[in-house]
């Protein structure tokens, strides 16, 4: 009846599962894709869809600290 079907339990909402520092993150990988982002109010997508994806899948991303 059902085929290659992944079982997930837990919430995205969960207090434990959210990011400090959202902007933090998107400027990281902001300057590793040379993103410029001129004030926190600058939106990050338009420059991600223009980088090959090869590129993004290198990036390196920090130790990212849950609450």
């Amino acid at each position: 009846l059902l085929h290659r079907v992944v079982l997930l339990s837990g919430s995205a909402l969960s207090p434990w599962a959210t990011v400090h520092d959202p902007n933090d993150l998107r400027n990281r990988v902001g300057e590793q894709l040379a993103c410029s982002m001129d004030n926190e109010d600058d939106d990050i997508a338009d420059c991600l869809r223009g980088v090959p994806l090869s590129v993004l899948l290198n990036v390196e991303l920090p130790e990212i600290k849950y609450k």
